[in-house]
């Protein structure tokens, strides 16, 4: 009889371990760090809100084919590059969908949310370049190049005497970026400085003002797909002079349209050599959607990897930003990225010329 009871106590213990260890690994199995996105769906720059949803969805796909124990999740909305929409779809994120990490992009927008972020203790990663996106607060990070990096790499891959004319769309990345280049070269080297509405479309008249200057170069700073059309008017009005991008250029998609221009540089990320594994990845995602994997795209994908692997010890919005900042540069699938003390992580830079 006691053999009996022993027996029996013994296989109640087995199945009480088995049913924990079940429980445990089907509690695993459902951790999911979910996280929303404020992109430009509609409109103008629908077409990097696009990039970035493609991007996302990428990592999505990748990161949840390599763990089964922890998943990735992105909830989207269109927050249509208006202020007051991306506040909404904000609010309805943090509000409705309980969401509490938060990736947006347009530097108007993300100011508008921040009030937002600060009062809701959110985590938030933006992709613009505006000076005041650093150092906003210890639960926002910026991931892109920023204006003081992209002038000062633009300053060093350009004679020091060259003659500059300074073309800048009017939103808060083009101001920032124009009072940038002024304070950091001699007076006597900008010809000129012209500004344009991000409504503009008569780009033959901004291209003559440009060409009138009669600089050695012509440094633009715009995204969107039309500005293309800008630099088309520039070579069709006979400007030979070296024509010089932001990186808001290759990422909004305007080099698309403009192959066949040639002096023309443009900046983008650092192109990095992956593995043959995520090589291959990328190539079955854009066999089976149809998507093109390029600049913008990976900047996004780079941002999910990195909230991702710093989940490591939890995916409250604290335990992230203090796994992130133990680390000042983090290896993305080779490439290599620098986090500042204002919470800035940088992307290496190079010029692409045409």
């Amino acid at each position: 009889m006691a053999k009996k009871i022993f027996i029996t106590i013994g296989v109640i213990a087995v199945v009480a371990i088995g049913v924990l260890v079940y429980l445990n690994n089907a509690g695993r199995k459902q951790e999911v760090v979910r996280i929303g996105a404020i992109l430009p769906l509609s409109g103008n720059l629908a077409q990097l809100g696009e990039s970035g949803r493609t991007g996302l969805l990428l990592a999505e796909e990748y990161i949840n084919s390599k763990n089964n124990n922890k998943k990735i999740k992105f909830l989207f909305e269109d927050g249509k590059a208006n202020p007051t929409a991306s506040i909404n779809a904000a609010n309805k994120l943090i509000t409705l969908d309980k969401i509490d990490i938060v990736f947006s992009i347009i530097s108007a927008v993300e100011l508008s949310i921040v009030p937002i972020q600060e009062k809701e203790h959110f985590l938030m990663f933006s992709h613009s370049s505006h000076p005041q996106l650093s150092n906003v607060n210890d639960l926002f990070f910026r991931q892109s190049q920023t204006v003081q990096q992209e002038s000062d790499f633009i300053l060093s891959n350009i004679d020091s005497i060259a003659t500059l004319t300074i073309c800048y769309m009017s939103d808060d990345y083009g101001v920032a970026f124009e009072k940038e280049m002024q304070g950091k070269i001699q007076p006597n080297r900008i010809k000129s400085v012209v500004s344009f509405l991000p409504t503009e479309s008569n780009f033959a008249t901004i291209a003559k003002k440009a060409i009138d200057a009669k600089s050695d170069k012509i440094v633009i700073c715009a995204g969107g797909k039309n500005i293309a059309d800008f630099v088309k008017k520039l070579r069709e009005q006979n400007y030979s002079g070296e024509i010089i991008t932001t990186l808001a250029y290759i990422v909004s998609g305007a080099n698309k349209n403009t192959k066949d221009v040639k002096n023309l540089s443009m900046i983008d990320f650092k192109k990095v050599t992956v593995d043959k594994e995520f090589e291959d990845f990328i190539h079955n995602y854009k066999t089976k959607t149809g998507e093109k994997i390029g600049t913008a795209e990976l900047m996004f994908f780079n941002s999910a990897w990195i909230v991702y692997t710093n989940s490591i010890n939890g995916n409250m919005p604290q335990q992230i930003s203090a796994e992130i900042k133990n680390h000042t540069t983090q290896n993305i699938l080779g490439n290599i990225v620098t986090i500042t003390n204002t919470n800035d992580i940088l992307p290496e830079l190079e010029i692409i010329k045409q």
